[in-house]
């Protein structure tokens, strides 16, 4: 039994997708995304001021993730696989975190890796289940050994 029934799913999801995919009606992605970075910059100064390392982790939405869920989305909404752009949003948060000397962890390939044909998310919900977690643990566990090394 999932968390959500199928079709409050199904819209949650549709509104999501909608935010990482890309197309000439969705130009506006670096403008929405610019207060996001606004806050990031805050927090960044926040903690640098306090001399703590200042890290971003991107976690990737279920649809980045797993191919049947892309093409459910897809195919509910008429949507052609040209406007979707699996990595969209880390591909502006990555940049920023490049030009701003950010250290930042993106899960999309090692989530994409494990979980392509699912097995990473809750039934209808919009959260790891105890193995996606794992996943992301671990990941983020060799990220921080990685920070503390250097």
């Amino acid at each position: 039994m999932g968390t959500f029934s199928e079709q409050e799913f199904m819209r949650i999801q549709t509104s999501r997708f909608r935010h990482i995919s890309y197309s000439p009606q969705n130009s506006l992605y670096p403008k929405e995304l610019s207060k996001t970075l606004k806050i990031i910059e805050k927090i960044k100064s926040y903690y640098e001021l306090r001399g703590a390392v200042f890290f971003i982790v991107i976690h990737p939405d279920q649809s980045q993730v797993e191919n049947q869920m892309k093409a459910k989305l897809l195919k509910k909404n008429s949507w052609g696989s040209q406007r979707f752009v699996a990595n969209l949003p880390q591909k502006f948060l990555i940049d920023y975190c490049e030009m701003n000397s950010i250290k930042c962890l993106d899960l999309l390939p090692v989530m994409k890796k494990k979980g392509d044909d699912g097995g990473l998310f809750l039934l209808r919900n919009t959260h790891y289940n105890e193995r996606g977690n794992r996943v992301a643990a671990d990941a983020i566990y060799e990220f921080l050994l990685e920070i503390l090394n250097h």
